[in-house]
């Protein structure tokens, strides 16, 4: 049997991720990328453009190209060619297409660890107040309501845009059904200041909403918001509130993981709410500022101190 044509296992593979696994279409391109980079290396080094030609070696070396302006890859840039193969090369196997899998003789580059990007609670609340001030009172309600779910529930920006009307169940607090990263359904409970927002959204939202449309949150062409809407009012909004660094809505999304462990909730709480498959993903943000970490200790003062009783 001939080796399998690696375009063409890529093709199948992509449409694996679409069909199967529900992926994001912004996902599969990041995939394709890296993916059409491997198979340029191979014809650049005259490999033929089949899976058995892939070695552990070759794969090193794609992985150690300099990037565009000549400099040696970043770390992370390198973990993410690795892990976009090893999910290839994994399909490839469950297909029957190859025995082994070249990716498990590539070992991961190490990492330094990084915050993930966060603001501070005051700038939450300044970006909101930036909506609220809209003239527009229909785009004041609506961003409102926006900018308070992204805060208090952490939804990454697809998740968002496709929510529709009757997901919201205010009698039991939460979204129901909310399509999460791979394609899996589940629900997201939310607080009164979600549902608040949402409320008053849901009537001024009648007002223009076309018959039978069930997006919750609609543009000014009465259609389902785009994700690119969202990160332009998002980005609108940060400036308006004075805000210098780059603000996206995913921001909003590390900001809610790292304030919900800050107030109390346990890192497998966390990592449920943010819908995280890792827990390691769910760590990076349980930080503790300087402030957290004086206050903490200040709690012991008194704890040694002669004669004293507690």
């Amino acid at each position: 049997m001939p080796s399998p044509d690696l375009p063409a296992a890529i093709d199948a593979f992509l449409a694996h991720l679409r069909r199967d696994r529900g992926y994001a279409t912004a996902t599969i391109t990041g995939y394709q990328s890296d993916l059409i980079a491997a198979v340029d290396y191979l014809a650049g080094r005259g490999l033929p453009p089949d899976i058995a030609a892939i070695t552990s070696e070759v794969l090193r070396d794609f992985l150690r190209q300099p990037n565009g302006n000549g400099c040696a890859p970043a770390a992370r840039s390198r973990n993410r060619r690795l892990a976009t193969l090893r999910a290839l090369f994994r399909w490839v196997k469950a297909e029957g297409l190859r025995p082994d899998d070249p990716t498990a003789g590539v070992a991961w580059s190490r990492v330094h660890p990084q915050d993930p990007p966060t603001f501070a609670e005051r700038d939450v609340r300044a970006i909101v107040e930036a909506a609220r001030s809209n003239p527009n009172r229909w785009h004041a309600v609506r961003d409102e309501a926006i900018l308070v779910v992204l805060a208090h529930t952490g939804l990454r920006l697809r998740e968002l845009v496709r929510l529709d009307v009757p997901q919201v169940d205010f009698d039991d607090a939460r979204l129901r059904r909310v399509r999460r990263k791979g394609g899996a359904e589940r629900d997201v409970v939310i607080n009164r200041e979600v549902a608040r927002v949402l409320r008053a959204w849901l009537r001024a939202r009648c007002r223009r909403a076309p018959a039978g449309e069930p997006a919750l949150f609609l543009s000014r062409q009465r259609r389902r918001l785009s994700p690119r809407m969202v990160e332009v009012l998002v980005a609108r909004y940060a400036q308006a509130a004075g805000i210098r660094k780059p603000v996206t809505p995913h921001v909003f999304r590390h900001t809610h993981c790292y304030l919900i462990q800050k107030r109390g909730a346990a890192m497998r709480t966390a990592q449920e709410l943010m819908d995280h498959s890792r827990i390691q993903t769910t760590a990076l943000y349980s930080r503790a500022t300087e402030a957290d970490m004086r206050a903490a200790v200040r709690r012991l003062e008194g704890l040694t101190r002669p004669g004293h009783r507690r």
